[in-house]
């Protein structure tokens, strides 16, 4: 039984939700349903769990009370399915209220998304702090969030990575006249993107074509074009689209304000074997192969000290031999769906 506070269109824990069915579904040994307290997700994506799930529930009224109304009328049918474990991810506080009421699933599984560290636990409600200290098993993206968890809730957390999708592209020389660096997902101030906006007009960056793909309220296409040396190219919405994209760019970049856990979107440049330039939150730095190539920003970096760390980066991809198949090879070792399903089973089976 999957409960999830709120769908998006596109994010990092929509993505992991996604993958997280379909690897589930294969093993005819479980049966996966879905609670939604609020979507904000398309008919399409709601027809995928149609598909791939036994049951769903999806509520997506604009109102907070009517959501909450019909949950508790949900409650009631959902505890006579006598679900064997709860799954549920994300941080609200709905997530401990809905757990009393499913008061006979005895296996509570909860996976926190974000980084764990100081600036994310002042974002920890009471309620969602009951919900850290509760559940059954504390799942984080990574080990270095796990032990900040750890030390804080002072409970045992173990680390299990999101799922992601395994990219593969076609490898071109890069034109160092014309270095092609691109960020993919939620248009959101968190993820830099009024930085790299700016950016693209810089002088000293000149040998740098900057692309953006995804979409949000923030940012629409007018803003962008404001910025005529940056190339916005609009949302993707598949796999595929996702793979023409990286194939587009030589490299990845991820400023980041937000309190990431380990980012899917570096896990599939991972897997595809992209060069990436990236803010030092949450587990990123376990993601990385090589320093030249895994580029970690300083936490504190601004604007202006972002420019020489770009042109460090862009020197390496130009003087230094990036060997791209590690990166692969690291990924399909600790990251790739195939090496994570197990893990997931135990938590999920109680083991």
């Amino acid at each position: 039984m999957i409960f999830v506070t709120q769908i998006l269109e596109n994010g990092g824990i929509e993505s992991h939700l996604k993958e997280f069915c379909i690897q589930l579904k294969q093993d005819n040994n479980l049966s996966i349903s879905i609670l939604v307290l609020h979507s904000k997700a398309s008919s399409q994506t709601h027809s995928f769990y149609h598909e791939v799930c036994e049951n769903v529930w999806i509520i997506n009224h604009p109102n907070v009370l009517v959501r909450y109304l019909k949950l508790l009328l949900l409650i009631p049918l959902i505890n006579l399915k006598r679900f064997v474990t709860f799954y549920s991810n994300g941080q609200g506080n709905s997530i401990y209220l809905i757990k009393k009421f499913l008061f006979n699933i005895k296996n509570w599984v909860h996976h926190h998304h974000t980084s764990g560290d100081e600036n994310d636990q002042k974002t920890w409600t009471k309620q969602y702090l009951r919900t850290l200290q509760n559940a059954t098993v504390v799942i984080a993206c990574a080990q270095y969030n796990a032990k900040l968890m750890k030390e804080v809730l002072n409970r045992k957390v173990i680390s299990i990575p999101c799922f992601s999708r395994t990219i593969n592209i076609e490898r071109m020389p890069i034109d160092f006249k014309k270095i092609k660096i691109g960020y993919i997902g939620r248009l959101i101030k968190e993820k830099g993107i009024e930085s790299i906006c700016e950016l693209s007009n810089t002088l000293e960056l000149k040998n740098i074509e900057f692309y953006i793909w995804g979409e949000g309220k923030t940012y629409d296409e007018n803003y962008f074009k404001n910025y005529p040396n940056l190339n916005y190219m609009g949302s993707f919405k598949n796999k595929e689209e996702l793979t023409i994209a990286l194939n587009t760019i030589d490299a990845f970049i991820l400023y980041s304000t937000h309190p990431e856990g380990l980012p899917i979107s570096l896990l599939e440049v991972m897997s595809a074997g992209l060069p990436w330039i990236a803010t030092d939150r949450g587990g990123i730095k376990e993601l990385r192969v090589d320093e030249h190539f895994n580029y970690l920003l300083p936490k504190g970096t601004n604007n202006t000290v972002l420019i020489t760390h770009l042109k460090n980066f862009t020197d390496n991809l130009i003087n230094k031999e990036f060997i791209y198949q590690k990166q692969i090879e690291a990924y399909h070792k600790k990251y790739a769906s195939e090496v994570l399903i197990d893990k997931w089973k135990l938590v999920l089976q109680g083991n």
